[in-house]
């Protein structure tokens, strides 16, 4: 029998796992409209800033509407009805937790709407200004057209020189150092950039992203729907969100030094330094007919309506270390080829002859077993087991006839070949 091939094919996986540390960033807070207000203090007392405003405690917030809770975001609003001449009445919430670095992810569904007059803010500020620093993430008076994003930083001497650089950033730089007292800018403007992306006074609102490290203090702004998947997830990862709209740091600006302690703080400021400076007022006299601006602001409370924030939420994450396994697969695979061994024995001719004979009494007994075949002619097995047939044959004829027996016995053919011709292992990783 030709000799029949069995080939067995094997596929052995190989696991290689490693593990390597990195930093990723988890939520460690947040701000949710059935928390929002219990995470913030009400600041009540005179405006540091000098503004023609009134700022409301909890309880009278509450009661005149300037804050109210929904569903699925917080509304913090100022007075649009009332011509109080001690200023108007606003909000300022300063937040409970003081943050010396983390990622704040910021989702606002409005911002408040330029007015003459108004000056809205979403900043960060330290105890002690300004030697701790301050961040302004959100903020623009009057009707400026543009966000503007800015940093304040002490004397270099204790940080540092804080310059930022155009090529960081995608908005329109302002003023390039963080100092607050830089020579060759305007007192108190640090370093300041103007957003072009159109989000200040949006009615649909839009997210701010603010990541601050020891090294960098950077902001991502986009309107609601632009903003990236990865910002929403677990586990935020601002190397995947493209340039900033502002961007500081770098090896000569000490950021770890510059800011430190510092609380989130919302607010509606009216006039004070920023909207009620006469350098600032000008184009707003022009349009309203008004010298000052707390005259505008006390007449006119009809201009504010629409001057409020309502948020959906504030996310604070932070840097924590986790360890990540990977793991590698190879594949081996085995070819294993065998071939059948065949055995074969044939037994011919047992014959027996037996012949009698006295007073001629004949018996004459035959019995034929003629052929007794049995055939197992292939059986395969997969495990490399080859295949046996054997073929038997055997003939008895016996004869008695007088005193005479013959027996012969011949095995005419016993042959066993077996062939193991060749086992093959191919192992390709």
């Amino acid at each position: 029998m030709a000799p029949s091939i069995i080939r067995l094919g094997a596929a052995a996986l190989a696991y290689a796992s490693t593990a390597a540390a990195i930093e990723v960033y988890q939520l460690k807070e947040s701000y949710t409209p059935s928390n929002f207000f219990d995470k913030f203090n009400f600041f009540s007392e005179s405006d540091p800033n000098r503004g023609f405003v009134k700022y409301r405690n909890k309880e009278d917030a509450s009661s005149l509407d300037l804050i109210k809770t929904g569903a699925d975001d917080v509304t913090i609003s100022v007075d649009s009805t009332g011509t109080d001449q001690d200023g108007r009445s606003s909000v300022r919430l300063e937040s409970v937790s003081t943050y010396s670095s983390g990622l704040f992810i910021a989702d606002f569904a409005h911002f408040p709407k330029q007015a003459c007059g108004a000056w809205p803010a979403f900043w960060m500020v330290g105890p002690s200004w300004p030697r701790d620093g301050e961040v302004d993430i959100y903020e623009g008076w009057n009707l400026n057209p543009a966000n503007k994003v800015v940093l304040h930083t002490d004397d270099p001497a204790h940080v540092g020189s804080c310059v930022i650089q155009p090529g960081d950033f995608s908005s329109t730089m302002v003023w390039a150092n963080c100092w607050n007292n830089a020579p060759g800018q305007p007192g108190n403007t640090g370093c300041a950039v103007d957003e072009t992306n159109g989000l200040h006074g949006n009615p649909a609102g839009g997210v701010y992203a603010t990541e601050w490290q020891e090294d960098r203090i950077r902001v991502w702004s986009w309107p609601q729907d632009q903003v990236p998947a990865n910002v929403r997830s677990a586990n935020p990862d601002p190397s995947q969100w493209g340039m900033p709209s502002f961007a500081a740091g770098g090896e000569t600006c000490d950021v770890k030094r510059a800011f430190n302690n510092m609380r989130m703080i919302l607010n509606i400021n009216f006039c004070g330094d920023a909207a009620g400076n006469p350098g600032n007022w000008g184009e707003c006299q022009a349009q309203t007919q008004t010298e000052e601006c707390y005259t505008y602001v006390q007449w006119h409370p009809e201009a504010f309506a629409e001057t409020y924030w309502k948020i959906r939420g504030i996310n604070v994450y932070q840097l924590e270390e986790v360890t990540v396994t990977s793991t590698s697969t190879s594949s081996t695979e085995i070819s294993s080829t065998t071939s059948s061994t065949e055995t074969s024995t044939s037994a011919s001719t047992i014959e027996t002859s037996a012949s009698t004979s006295s007073t001629e009494t004949s018996s004459s007994s035959s019995t034929s077993t003629s052929s007794t075949e049995t055939s197992s002619s292939v059986t395969e097995i997969s495990s490399s087991t080859s295949s046996s047939a054997t073929s038997a044959s055997t003939e008895s004829s016996a004869s008695a006839s007088s005193t005479e027996t013959s027996t012969q016995i011949s095995t005419t053919a016993s042959e066993t070949v077996t062939s193991s011709s060749s086992t093959e292992t191919a192992t390709e990783t």
